[in-house]
C-alpha cells in the first residue's frame, strides 16, 4: 500500500483518499495500529467533506413557482 503523506486539499482529493482507505481496510492486510491510523484519517476526511457539502448546500437555491427558495432536506429525497 502506498502511503499518502500529502494532505489532500480538494474535495475530490479527499474522496479519492477515502476510497484508498476503504480499499486498504477491506484488504485485511493492515496491522491493527495501521488500521486505527487510517480509520482516524478517514473520520477526519469524512468530516471535512461533510462540511464542504453543507457549505455548498447552503448556497444552492431552487426556483419554485418563479421564486428562489433554499434547498431543503425534502428536496434531496
Amino acid at each position: 500500500m502506498s502511503q499518502n503523506t500529502k494532505n489532500p486539499a480538494s474535495y475530490e482529493e479527499m474522496i479519492a483518499r477515502l476510497e484508498e482507505i476503504v480499499a486498504s481496510l477491506e484488504s485485511g492486510e493492515l496491522s491493527l495500529d495501521e488500521t486505527m491510523r487510517v480509520y482516524k484519517e478517514a473520520l477526519t476526511l469524512s468530516e471535512k467533506c461533510s462540511k464542504i457539502l453543507e457549505k455548498f448546500r447552503g448556497e444552492i437555491t431552487l426556483v419554485r413557482n418563479g421564486e428562489e427558495v433554499p434547498l431543503t432536506d425534502d428536496d434531496l429525497r
